[in-house]
């Protein structure tokens, strides 16, 4: 195999693995129900308030991160995208005490992936051109509905287990 060809494979996987990583905020899904248990006194709309955190960090990253990708490096934007990501998920293991906590973590995963999911795309159509960039924008599709579907058995299983997991 060529250095090239190494090198684009690299970049293939790189980018792919960005949609497994921006999928991570449906990991909490399959345990709501669980956490609900966990925190009798919260309402069901403040369970489900989880879910909407993530959705108030995603969206204004997905309007501005493409903006912010003119004037901050891509590879430095995803970094950030990918330490909130992991940051947010890592919160409800470290710091369960309080429903607060799992808002500032899905809030962070929602910061992470507005911003990883966005970008995704624009690398996709920067590093790639004609039939490759086809296939990926395909082929990153499948990851991410390949990835929420293993992410909702997994996070059901942790969940049966220790909603924290």
């Amino acid at each position: 195999m060529s250095k090239n060809t190494a090198k684009t494979n690299l970049m293939r996987l790189a980018v792919l693995s960005i949609a497994v990583v921006g999928s991570m905020n449906c990991f909490m899904i399959p345990a709501l129900a669980v956490i609900a248990d966990a925190f009798p006194e919260a309402s069901p709309t403040a369970i489900q308030m989880i879910m909407t955190f993530a959705m108030i960090g995603q969206f204004p990253m997905s309007v501005t991160s493409g903006f912010a990708g003119a004037k901050i490096s891509q590879k430095k934007l995803l970094l950030f995208g990918v330490i909130c990501i992991i940051a947010g998920g890592a919160m409800p293991m470290l710091l369960h005490g309080s429903i607060i906590y799992l808002y500032i973590g899905s809030l962070f995963m929602g910061i992470g992936q507005g911003i990883a999911l966005t970008l995704m795309g624009s690398l996709i159509n920067t590093l790639f051109t004609g039939k490759m960039r086809s296939q990926l924008l395909g082929w990153q599709n499948t990851v991410t509905m390949i990835t929420l579907i293993l992410i909702s058995m997994l996070g059901g299983a942790l969940a049966s287990i220790q909603w924290t997991y």
